[in-house]
């Protein structure tokens, strides 16, 4: 009996050697030459579709897979500060990625989300509060103004600590889109080239 894989696109089973899919069509050995690794990102054409048979997060491998359909932008932050708003939408550029997530990954993906605006917006409003009120019985007349100051300042670094503490962890962001090329920054580049190695 031939030895088998199963498709890293669409998961049918096809030969070990073969280097076309016949259900999906897709090169089995086109994708592997795109790729760039670096050390905490990995980068590979816009429109390239990626193999789904293991999350990028975890590692582990579940049929079906969760694909998550991310649309990513990028804007080059020298033409955002020259030219403001209008500067972003002439130079931005965007892509739409399916990335391979397992069910779990990518409820925690949700969950880290919803975590992150809820504090954002929670703490907006609590700790700039409390600082004003600590301010207020430390000096009746200006305090109140230098708590608000120090509140918003704390917020901005929450908001910040909370994103490349938690966030970072849980999902995957972009870093650059140039020249058809998409860079990601991704929990574990490690996880993820095992991943594709597997799929090979």
């Amino acid at each position: 009996m031939a030895e088998t894989k199963a498709c890293p696109y669409c998961s049918e089973t096809i030969a070990l050697e073969a280097k076309k899919c016949r259900y999906c069509n897709e090169w089995l050995d086109a994708f592997a030459g795109k790729l760039r690794f670096d050390a905490k990102t990995v980068t590979f054409p816009v429109d390239a579709r990626l193999p789904l048979g293991r999350c990028w997060i975890c590692g582990r491998s579940e049929s079906p897979m969760a694909p998550k359909l991310k649309s990513y932008t990028y804007t080059p932050s020298g033409m955002t500060l020259a030219f403001g708003i209008i500067g972003q939408l002439l130079t931005q550029q965007s892509a739409k990625v399916a990335l391979p997530l397992c069910r779990a990954c990518k409820k925690n993906w949700i969950l880290a989300e919803v975590a992150m605006w809820s504090g954002a917006l929670l703490g907006f409003i609590v700790i700039p509060a409390l600082c004003m009120l600590v301010g207020s019985a430390i000096a009746r007349d200006d305090g109140m103004i230098a708590g608000m100051f120090v509140g918003f300042a704390l917020w901005i670094g929450g908001v910040i600590a909370v994103k490349l503490l938690v966030v970072s962890r849980k999902q995957i962001s972009c870093t650059l889109i140039d020249q058809g090329l998409v860079t990601l920054k991704v929990p574990d580049v490690k996880t993820v080239r095992e991943a594709l190695e597997t799929e090979a």
